[in-house]
C-alpha cells in the first residue's frame, strides 16, 4: 500500500510539473525570442513605437549578461544605431525622445527567462502617432515629389521657421509640442527638421552640443544634412528670425522673413558658435559624415546633380525578422509552454530551424503521455 501511495505522488507531482510550466507566462501581450538577435529585432520594433512597457520570453542561455550589457552596451550602440529607411522613428528620432529605462529579468523554466524594459519617452505613443499622420499631410502640402533634394531641404526649413515659435519658457521640447502647439525649444525644432527631412528621402542626423552667442553657451541642438556626396550644417532655430540675431543673440524686432544664416553652412563659418559634443568628434563619426569646410553651393550642387543621378541611402536596410518570434496572444499559453519545448529539443538535437515534424509531434507526444500517467494512476488505484 505504501509503495503504491507512494507512485501516485511521485506521478501526481510529475503532472504538476508539467502543467505548471505550461502556465509560467503569465501575460496574453507578451513575445519569445529564441536568439539574441530576435531579442533585439523585438525590443527595436516595440520601441519604435514608443511603448512604454515590453515584455519578451528569452530563450537564450545568456539573459544574465544581456541584463548586464543592455543600457550601457546594447541600447546605444545596437539598436540605437538602427536606421531603418521605412521609418523615421528609429535612430535619432529614438535616441533624443527616450528619457529613461528600466531593465527586470526574472528566470523561468528551463533556464529561460522573462526580460520586462520599462520605457519613460518624452513623447508618449499616441502623441507619436498624431505626429506621423501629420507629417505625412504637411509633406503633401509641400508638394516635394519632383523636387530635388536641395529644394526639399529649403522648403521644409521654411516651413519649420513659419510653423513654430521658439519657447523661451523651456516647456515644450518635442516634436508633438512644435506641430500641435506650435512651440518648442531647440530639440524641437531639430526633431521636427529631422523627421520631415529623413520621410521626404533626405539624409540627416541630428546633433547636440553648446551654442555660443555673445551673452552665454547653453546646450543647443541642430542638424546636418546630406545634399550631393557632402553633408552640411542647419539650425533652424537659429534661423527663426523672432529669435536670434547671425550672432545668436535675441532679437526683439519680430520681422517674419526667413533668415538663412545657418542654413547649409559648412564647419568653416559654422563651427565659431556651434560645438559638438565628443561623440560627433570621433573618426568614425566624421568619416561616416563628413561635413563641408565651405558652405553649401547650389551651382555647385546643381553641376553635381548633372553628372550624378541623386540616390537614396545605399546602406543596408534594417529588416526586422520576427518571423521565428511566438505571440502568446495567438497561440494561448499551453501551446506557448510547447514551443519551449520545441526548442529546447532543438537544441539539443544541434538543430538551427524548428521543423514542423518537431513542432507537431512534440505536443502530441506531451498529451499522450499526460494520458498514459492518467490511466496509470486509475489503475493503482483500483488495485
Amino acid at each position: 500500500m505504501k509503495q503504491k501511495n507512494k507512485q501516485i505522488k511521485i506521478l501526481f507531482l510529475f503532472i504538476c510539473c508539467v502543467v505548471g510550466g505550461m502556465f509560467s507566462f503569465s501575460s496574453d501581450a507578451e513575445e519569445i525570442a529564441k536568439t539574441r538577435e530576435e531579442l533585439i529585432d523585438i525590443i527595436y520594433q516595440h520601441m519604435c513605437n514608443q511603448e512604454e512597457t515590453i515584455v519578451v520570453h528569452y530563450l537564450g542561455a545568456d539573459y544574465k549578461e544581456f541584463h548586464e550589457q543592455f543600457i550601457d552596451e546594447i541600447l546605444p550602440k545596437e539598436i540605437y544605431t538602427i536606421d531603418c529607411k521605412d521609418t523615421s522613428d528609429d535612430f535619432d528620432y529614438m535616441f533624443y525622445n527616450l528619457e529613461k529605462v528600466e531593465i527586470h529579468t526574472q528566470s523561468e523554466l528551463i533556464g529561460n527567462a522573462k526580460i520586462t524594459l520599462k520605457m519613460t519617452w518624452k513623447e508618449n505613443h499616441h502623441q507619436l502617432e498624431q505626429v506621423n499622420v501629420k507629417i505625412k499631410q504637411i509633406l503633401e502640402d509641400l508638394d516635394l515629389e519632383n523636387d530635388s533634394n536641395y529644394a526639399k531641404v529649403k522648403k521644409i526649413h521654411d516651413y519649420v521657421i513659419e510653423a513654430v515659435e521658439y519657447d523661451n519658457s523651456h516647456i515644450y521640447f518635442t516634436t508633438y509640442d512644435a506641430l500641435f502647439k506650435q512651440k518648442a525649444t531647440c530639440q524641437g525644432y531639430m526633431l521636427l527638421t529631422y523627421k520631415l527631412l529623413t520621410m521626404a528621402g533626405v539624409e540627416c542626423r541630428c546633433i547636440d552640443g553648446e551654442g555660443i552667442s555673445r551673452e552665454a553657451t547653453e546646450s543647443h541642438g541642430w542638424n546636418i544634412v546630406k545634399l550631393g556626396e557632402k553633408w552640411y550644417n542647419m539650425d533652424v532655430t537659429w534661423d527663426d528670425p523672432v529669435i536670434y540675431q547671425q550672432d545668436g543673440t535675441i532679437t526683439e524686432d519680430g520681422k517674419e522673413e526667413f533668415q538663412y544664416d545657418f542654413f547649409l553652412k559648412g564647419s568653416k563659418n559654422f563651427d565659431e558658435r556651434h560645438l559638438a559634443n565628443e561623440r560627433y568628434k570621433t573618426e568614425q563619426f566624421q568619416k561616416r559624415y563628413p561635413i563641408s569646410e565651405n558652405d553649401f553651393s547650389e551651382e555647385e550642387y546643381e553641376n553635381w546633380r548633372k553628372t550624378h543621378k541623386e540616390q537614396k541611402s545605399k546602406e543596408k536596410d534594417y529588416k526586422i525578422n520576427t518571423s521565428k518570434s511566438v505571440n502568446v496572444d495567438k497561440l494561448g499559453k499551453l501551446e506557448l509552454f510547447f514551443s519551449v519545448i520545441s526548442y529546447e529539443l532543438e537544441k539539443i538535437a544541434g538543430q538551427k530551424e524548428i521543423t514542423p515534424l518537431v513542432e507537431t509531434t512534440v505536443p502530441l507526444v506531451l498529451i499522450i503521455l499526460i494520458g498514459i500517467i492518467f490511466i496509470k494512476i486509475l489503475k493503482l488505484l483500483r488495485r
